[in-house]
């Protein structure tokens, strides 16, 4: 697969959002200039998200949706009728970007149903074949068995799990690089010396982070949940770091996770 893929460098991410809000949030979101949202079937708010897209009035064409198949959702017949459940409760005839949401080694199901993706990618369900959380070795499986690799790979990125062996795979294949829990799910803002930083630049912790993400050409799909918090996220996209400031992001990695590691994920 050709990547001619390039996601919106800055989107709402769904997980956690509460069903009864999500309409709300995303309409705020529409309202200020988002035009990318991350959902998934097990976050329980895509019904709520198609809600607000569709009293948007916007184009189809302009905005994106990402949704995911959960782990009991794998697998050739899984991966069809997961697509259609999703399109369902979207009210789209067609998702921008499906995702695998974990590859979940043990099941051994995660070949199959990227195959499967593909095939669902010619009939039109499909736009963009893309993964969540793939280490190395599941994106090689994927080259080795299939000769296909993901327009793009969704993982937990932030200045404490930087990804750089994974991201530098990601360059020379044509992958692009997506980051979830960029804010490290709030662990950051309560750093000193990522505040320190910020400071220094003139904005705040989540603006700091966010702008360093998006200057190694990873995109980002922060949670949030106010109007204040979507604009703040937003103004990310407008911050130019100083090389010293980027050096020092480097000093933060230490290869810690807020959420499982893949490979146990099953």
């Amino acid at each position: 697969m050709t990547n001619s893929f390039t996601p919106a460098r800055i989107g709402l991410g769904l997980f956690k959002v509460p069903a009864e809000s999500t309409q709300a949030l995303v309409e705020d979101a529409l309202d200020v200039g988002y035009r990318h949202f991350d959902c998934a079937s097990n976050y329980g708010n895509e019904t709520q998200l198609g809600a607000a897209l569709s009293s948007s009035g916007l184009d189809r064409s302009s905005f994106t949706v990402t949704s995911k198949a959960w782990l009991d959702e794998l697998g050739s017949t899984g991966i069809q009728d997961a697509l259609k459940r999703s399109l369902d409760r979207l009210g789209l005839d067609s998702v921008d970007i499906y995702m695998i949401h974990w590859p979940a080694p043990e099941r051994d199901l995660y070949v199959a149903s990227f195959r499967e993706m593909l095939l669902l990618r010619q009939e039109g369900l499909i736009k963009n074949v893309g993964v969540s959380n793939f280490h190395i070795d599941y994106l090689e499986r994927l080259r080795r068995e299939i000769g296909s690799l993901p327009v793009l790979n969704q993982v937990e990125r932030h200045p404490y799990l930087q990804q750089r062996e994974l991201f530098k795979y990601h360059s020379e294949h044509g992958i692009a690089s997506q980051a979830w829990g960029p804010l490290a799910r709030g662990e950051i803002l309560a750093d000193s010396r990522l505040a320190n930083l910020a400071g220094r630049v003139g904005a705040s912790t989540a603006q700091l982070v966010l702008a360093w993400q998006l200057s190694s050409s990873v995109s980002v799909i922060p949670k949030a949940s106010s109007r204040k918090r979507l604009l703040e996220n937003l103004s990310s996209t407008n911050l130019l770091l100083p090389e010293e400031v980027l050096r020092e992001m480097r000093e933060f990695d230490r290869d810690y996770r807020t959420g499982p590691n893949p490979a146990d994920k099953n």
